[in-house]
Order: structure tokens, then C-alpha cells, then sequence
């Protein structure tokens, strides 16, 4: 076998539909496709960088494998499998229609105080929508000869002993194939994170999609 028919073997997407994709095959569009990347993690010096991964959750294929996939952890960090599973699906979809939604998974918890308020409690949930504030300002997804596109909100969840951010980025903002790749790059004191997409890649029963 050569390596083209290799090379065209593993984009499954184009080769069957969502609803007889493998759970393995699944994990893949959600973790190390096209629309998911691991993410370059830069954090000071003598720091374990936390594995953590960029993925466009309002794209279709991410949709549908988070739809036909089972109740399972990676999945569980996908925006669109997070509002079903709260009865919140038709929010999704109309959000998506309005933002390019991405899900930064595995981000860490900032060192807790002992005066902090408990996680889930409206003290906490504060902080969390104040961080996401804060990071909103240094997100952006970056083109080359374009101006950069900032982010509408951020939306910072617990996720265990990480968290969950649910980015949104205008569509008004319109990213086409002829930019070529598209970096996202998310900056919050001395964590920088940075994931790039090749948006010539990023296609999907022929179309674009985000």
C-alpha cells in the first residue's frame, strides 16, 4: 500500500459518515484532527506544561462525533455534548450559528486561596467569570495580513482538577481557506497557549467547516 492510500485511509471523515465512525476514530476527531490540536504550552521554568487541547466545537464533525459518541470522558469537554446533556441543546445550535465556538480542555486550576469560595457556589462561579475576563483580553485568533479576531466572551468551567474554556469568536468575523492557517493564541499570567489550523484542512463534505 502507498503512503496517498495511507495518508487518505485516516481521514475517515471523508470516507464515511459520522454514524459509522469507531469509538478510537471518534476520539480522534476530538482530540488530533484538523479541528483538534494539542496545544504548545509555555509556562516558567521548572513548570510541567499541562497537556492541553484547542478544538472547534461548533465545527460539524466535531458536533456529530460528540453527538454519536457514548458518555465519555473526552467527550465530556465538548461544548455541544456539555448543553445537550443539560437539555441546553437548542442554545448550542443557536450559538454556533453566531460564534465560531472553541474548547480549550485540561487548562489549570489557578493555586486556590484559603479564603476562596467553594466550586459551584455563586462565590466561585464569580471567580471563574471574572478569570474568564481577565484571559479574554490576551485571546485572540491570529491571521497573517489580517487584523486578529478577539473573542465576545469566555467561559470558564471546572472540569475535576482542571477547566474548561469555552471560547467565542464572532463569525462576523469570516475566516476563509485562502487564509491559509489560522493561530489561536491565549495568554493568562504566565501561561501562554497556542494552537495553529490549517484551514485549508478544515473541510467537510466539501465545505469549510468552523
Amino acid at each position: 500500500m502507498t503512503a496517498g492510500v495511507l495518508c487518505a485511509s485516516s481521514n475517515f471523515w471523508t470516507l464515511r459518515p459520522s454514524d459509522s465512525w469507531t469509538a478510537a476514530e471518534i476520539k480522534e476527531m476530538v482530540t488530533g484532527s484538523p479541528w483538534a490540536r494539542a496545544a504548545t504550552v509555555r509556562v516558567p521554568e521548572g513548570t510541567a506544561a499541562p497537556e492541553i487541547v484547542v478544538r472547534w466545537d461548533s465545527a460539524a464533525p466535531v458536533r456529530e462525533a460528540c453527538s454519536v459518541g457514548g458518555m465519555v470522558p473526552h467527550l465530556f469537554t465538548c461544548a455541544s455534548k456539555l448543553l445537550y446533556v443539560s437539555g441546553l441543546g437548542q442554545k448550542f445550535e443557536a450559538l454556533r450559528q453566531e460564534y465560531y465556538v472553541i474548547g480549550v480542555s485540561n487548562y489549570p486550576k489557578p493555586a486556590r486561596a484559603s479564603g476562596d469560595p467553594p466550586e459551584h457556589s455563586d462565590a466561585g462561579d464569580a471567580m471563574l467569570a471574572q478569570m474568564g475576563r481577565r484571559i479574554q483580553h490576551s485571546t485572540f485568533l491570529k491571521r497573517e495580513g489580517k487584523a486578529a479576531v478577539a473573542p465576545d466572551q469566555i467561559v470558564v468551567l471546572p472540569a475535576g482538577d482542571s477547566l474548561l474554556l469555552i471560547v467565542f469568536f464572532p463569525r462576523t468575523a469570516k475566516l476563509v481557506p485562502e487564509d491559509g492557517e489560522v493561530r489561536f493564541e491565549c495568554t493568562d499570567s504566565t501561561l501562554t497557549v497556542t494552537a495553529p489550523f490549517d484551514l485549508r484542512e478544515m473541510k467537510y463534505r466539501e465545505r469549510l467547516e468552523l
